[in-house]
Order: C-alpha cells, then sequence, then structure tokens
C-alpha cells in the first residue's frame, strides 16, 4: 500500500552531504525524510547542494497538484499507512471505499471561486491558482545551469507556492481588522473564514508545508486571547464538518467540503471572554422610493451569541440550531448581495452585552 515517508523534526543535519559522494537515489530518500525547514538550512550550504533539492522540491510541489486519499481508520490509526494519491490507491485497491482529499489546486480554485472579492487576499489567492495551474519543468535544465542566477530562479519558482500560502494564512491569523465598537467590514470576515476552511488543517498528514500549522492556530487562540480570530476559526469549522442540506448550502454558497469534512476537528480552547460576546450582522436595505429618490435606508441587525454558535457546533437541536443556520445564511448571503455605492457595505460587529 502506498504510503509515506513520517515527518522527522530534525535539526542536526549534515552540512558535508555534497563531498559524502552518496548516488542520487541515496541522497533523494534522505531528503524525503526532512520536513521542509530542515530542506531549506540544508539548501543555505553551496549552490551544489541547492541543486541538489531541486527534484525534491519539485516533487513536493506536484503533490499539491494531486488528489490524496485515506481510510476512515486515518482518525485512531497510523496515518502513514493509509495514505496516498487518489489514483494510484483506487487502481491498486479498487475494493477499497478510500475518501477523497482534494488536491491543493482545487481548494485554491474553490476558495477563489467563493471568497468575497473585497477581501484583502483575493490577488494572492488569484496567483496561487494560476502558479498551481502549470508544472514547472526541471528535467533535463538542473545538470545545465552553471550560474547561481539560474539555479536560484528555479529554487524561488518551486517555493512560490508555499509562500503565498504562508502569507494568506499569516494575513488571517496574526491580524486584527476590528475597528471602532468592535466592526469588521463583513467582506473581510467572511473571507478569512473561508480561508481558514479550505486551507488549515492539511499540515498534519504533510499535504503542504511551510507557514503556520493547524496546532500554531489553536495555539494562538489560546495566547494572543482573539476573540476575532475564536469567531473565525469556529465558523469555519461549521462550514467544513457539519453536514448541510442542498437548500442550506445553496443560501450559503459554497460546495461541500469533500474529504475535509470526514477529518477531525482538533481540540479547541477558548477563552470564556469568548463565549460573553455576541456578533450581530449589520446590512442595510433599500427604503422606500419617493418620487424623486430613495427614502433612507433601513438598518437591519442580527446577533448571535457565541455559545449558541458553539451549542450548533457541539449538534445541539431546536432553536438554536434554527437560529445559528439563519443567521450563518444570512452572514454568506449578504457578502454576494449587489448593492449600489452608496449604500454602505455590510459589517459584523463584535459586542460583550455583560461589559459595564
Amino acid at each position: 500500500m502506498t504510503s509515506f515517508p513520517p515527518v522527522h523534526h530534525c535539526h542536526c543535519i549534515p552540512t558535508n552531504l555534497e563531498s559524502s559522494f552518496l548516488p542520487s537515489e541515496c541522497k533523494r530518500n534522505i531528503f524525503s525524510f526532512l520536513g521542509l525547514e530542515d530542506i531549506l538550512q540544508f539548501v543555505s550550504t553551496s549552490k551544489i547542494v541547492l541543486k541538489d533539492t531541486l527534484s525534491e522540491l519539485h516533487r513536493r510541489r506536484e503533490h499539491m497538484r494531486k488528489p490524496f486519499a485515506y481510510l476512515p481508520a486515518w482518525k485512531s490509526g497510523n496515518e502513514t499507512d493509509v495514505l496516498g494519491f487518489w489514483h494510484t490507491l483506487t487502481i491498486q485497491h479498487p475494493t477499497i471505499e478510500w475518501i477523497m482529499i482534494p488536491s491543493l489546486y482545487d481548494r485554491v480554485c474553490e476558495l477563489y471561486k467563493h471568497i468575497p472579492s473585497g477581501h484583502p487576499m483575493v490577488n494572492t489567492i488569484c496567483q496561487m491558482r494560476d502558479d498551481l495551474a502549470h508544472d514547472i519543468v526541471i528535467d533535463g535544465y538542473t545538470k545545465a545551469f552553471d550560474h547561481f542566477s539560474d539555479v536560484f530562479n528555479l529554487y524561488q519558482k518551486l517555493l512560490r507556492v508555499q509562500k503565498m500560502h504562508s502569507a494568506i494564512l499569516r494575513h488571517v491569523i496574526r491580524a486584527d481588522p476590528t475597528e471602532k465598537e468592535g466592526a469588521v467590514n463583513l467582506d473581510r470576515y467572511v473571507g478569512d473564514v473561508l480561508c481558514v476552511a479550505y486551507l488549515f488543517h492539511q499540515d498534519t498528514l504533510r499535504l503542504i508545508e511551510g507557514g503556520p500549522t493547524t496546532l500554531s492556530l489553536v495555539q494562538n487562540l489560546t495566547a494572543s486571547k482573539s476573540c476575532y480570530l475564536s469567531w473565525v476559526h469556529l465558523h469555519s469549522n461549521i462550514l467544513r464538518v457539519k453536514p448541510f442540506t442542498s437548500a442550506q448550502r445553496h443560501r450559503l454558497g459554497i460546495p461541500e467540503f469533500y474529504g475535509l469534512s470526514e477529518m477531525g476537528v482538533p481540540h479547541d480552547r477558548y477563552h470564556d471572554f469568548f463565549f460573553s460576546s455576541e456578533m450581530t450582522l449589520v446590512f442595510r436595505e433599500f427604503g422606500p422610493l419617493g418620487p424623486a429618490f430613495r427614502g433612507r435606508d433601513i438598518v437591519r441587525l442580527r446577533e448571535i451569541p457565541a455559545r449558541g454558535l458553539f451549542a450548533y457546533m457541539s449538534n445541539e437541536r431546536g432553536a438554536v440550531e434554527e437560529l445559528a443556520m439563519e443567521w450563518l445564511c444570512l452572514v454568506h448571503e449578504q457578502t454576494r448581495k449587489a448593492r449600489p455605492m452608496t449604500v454602505r457595505p455590510p459589517q459584523v460587529r463584535l459586542v460583550f452585552p455583560n461589559e459595564a
């Protein structure tokens, strides 16, 4: 069965590998057991080593363009025994019910299709999609590169996707876009939610390396005490793992997260101040039309407490489920609603009702 080498966080890497005259195949095997951070540290030793690692960086980039598969037993078993390429595993073991994990390229395409146009990382997501759409041919070229600039240019091209992936996630988890009165532009909030939903939770399977990890996100929730980030994380988890009807998905404007929804949600630790907060959706509708001009816009408010959304995530039914589902649908619908330039864009506001 196809498997991948385990992740070893070894930082004691020999820097004289190029002088050991190891065969190329042996070097490739060594590289496959190293994390991306270790490889990049090793690359800094010389141009020859840099050239030796290009094929491994290319292989990892190609992994981002292919769908993977795993067994449901992954959640409790050894993931390295059940993880592999979708097309390979389904041909070798056609009787097994594999669960497909979309490729990073597929997820970035879906993210770009559904992220609000007003999100600040839209252009970066578009560039990442376009970069992954094309292969970078390295066969026959690496040996011909004698100038450092040629080798380094190819090296930069091979790492461009990881850099953009890292930039998108760091922008989400390190920024606090709240303005006065805890207001956040709705396009920014929903865009952050979708970035986390589509791009996080894949590092544990080594489908993408570099940048923030799922563990760092959870740790950041605790360390930074960011109420905004807690809302983004909870909202994204709901989109990723909760089952929705076709009508609900139509209102949400997102497809089913195939494969991703089967994977477990990491144990989250939210601060008490998060549970004391509420998020209010503020949007405006056209006022009544007069003979010469449109009347004053009508301001609509829809709020939900953090405890209510968390209870919905924990499968509470009844009125809690109805309130949460209606709030989520309204939030996503408002990002797709066309409105004149004279109408203020919708917002979400963080509110703490119990504060004096």
